[in-house]
């Protein structure tokens, strides 16, 4: 694993433009990634540019994951390489006025132990499995104790993801902020042109996810195996960035032929830009996904029930993670429990097409409270309470 250093701007383009318009204001970043290929790396960099622009600052970035567009500086983090990481960040943090980490581990306690003594404002924001599991491995849950409660501000991308820290953080000040999308980005794909790789698999459900186990997707496959006699025209899409489990790749494989699905269960790995993935959610009939809590790993929030509300699709999901704050229950989607009311949610959607056109169109509703725009207005808000302005 390496760091990469990027000054002072993700795209060469915009850092003169950061340069000339600065106020004076230095912020150091550390997250994980800023790359359009995952979900994390695509709110990282909207809340980075957003939250910088906005504030007319200039910016340094921390990420595990090498910035195809700007000049990385690699660091291994062997014991060594780790020991030159901290040194780093407290000689940036040093000219910085905000450290901004995303997530407890290991970012939010790089940033407490590079700044010891430097009496730098600290803002962390809790993603998911990053911040909770920590709370429970022995040889971290001190420091992820210290990191929260040394962080200025903490910030939940959901009301899950806070309640399950302050279950070890009780008293903790947490502010709830859902990420946003971009909505021209959805706007803008023209829905009545979809390139002949999408409609020729018309009609067909969606799932958008990592393949790993938490997604869930052998529950999913078998719930369209339920339904598949009474849709024989349907297919069932999975768009996964790549097989991230080879144990569990093995085995969505296996139920598919074992199900004789192999016509009808298709697996997307190649889809590489977000215009193809708009066009996806576009062609689909719903969109579903049984994300699922693994002991702390969690689905943190779920952006991509946004991305499918943002083309105006009904959804379903599930409840008691982080996706209730994605999804208005019974409005534009349905939150089930169990694989069965799982099952029994898409029939229901997928049978009464006046009721999925109903939820389509709350869905567009609900997605327009996800803008990136006021999204950014509110950690900017919180900047300014600091007296980061």
């Amino acid at each position: 694993m390496t760091f990469s250093i990027v000054s002072p701007n993700l795209q060469k383009e915009s850092s003169k433009a950061a340069s000339a318009t600065s106020n004076g204001v230095k912020i150091l970043f550390i997250t994980n990634s800023v790359e359009k290929g995952d979900g994390g790396g695509v709110f990282s960099q909207h809340v980075i540019e957003g939250l910088t622009k906005r504030l007319k600052a200039e910016w340094v970035l921390f990420t595990v994951v090498p910035v195809s567009a700007g000049s990385g500086i690699p660091i291994h983090l062997t014991l060594v390489g780790l020991c030159r990481t901290l040194f780093r960040l407290r000689r940036e943090a040093r000219e910085c006025d905000v450290i901004h980490a995303f997530d407890v581990f290991p970012f939010g306690i790089m940033a407490t132990i590079a700044t010891i003594g430097l009496k730098k404002k600290i803002v962390l924001t809790l993603i998911g499995s990053g911040s909770i599991i920590p709370f429970y491995q022995r040889r971290f849950s001190l420091l992820a104790r210290l990191c929260v409660r040394r962080a200025n501000s903490v910030i939940a991308i959901s009301r899950f993801t806070r309640d399950e820290v302050l279950t070890k953080a009780p008293g903790l000040s947490v502010e709830v902020i859902n990420p946003g999308i971009d909505l021209e980005e959805f706007a803008s794909v023209e829905p009545r042109f979809l390139p002949d790789a999408v409609s020729k698999m018309q009609p067909y459900l969606l799932s958008v996810g990592a393949i790993r186990w938490r997604k869930g997707y052998e529950l999913s496959i078998r719930a369209f195996a339920e339904i598949a006699e009474e849709f024989p025209k349907l297919r069932y899409i999975i768009i996964g960035g790549r097989w991230n489990s080879l144990q569990y790749s093995e085995e969505l494989k296996s139920l598919v032929k074992e199900l004789r699905l192999q016509e009808r269960v298709v697996f997307l790995l190649d889809v590489t830009t977000r215009t193809e993935l708009v066009q996806w959610y576009l062609g689909a009939e719903l969109f579903c996904l049984f994300s699922r809590n693994t002991g702390h790993d969690v689905e943190g929030f779920g952006m991509v029930f946004i991305e499918a509300a943002a083309v105006g699709l009904p959804v379903v999901g599930v409840k008691n993670c982080g996706v209730d704050d994605a999804v208005r229950d019974g409005v534009n989607g349905i939150l089930i429990t169990s694989p069965e009311e799982f099952t029994q949610a898409l029939r229901t959607i997928l049978r009464d097409k006046k009721r999925a056109q109903r939820m389509g169109e709350e869905s567009l509703k609900w997605a327009g409270h996800f803008g990136w725009e006021e999204k950014i207005e509110e950690y900017a808000e919180l900047y300014r309470r600091l007296g980061v302005s």
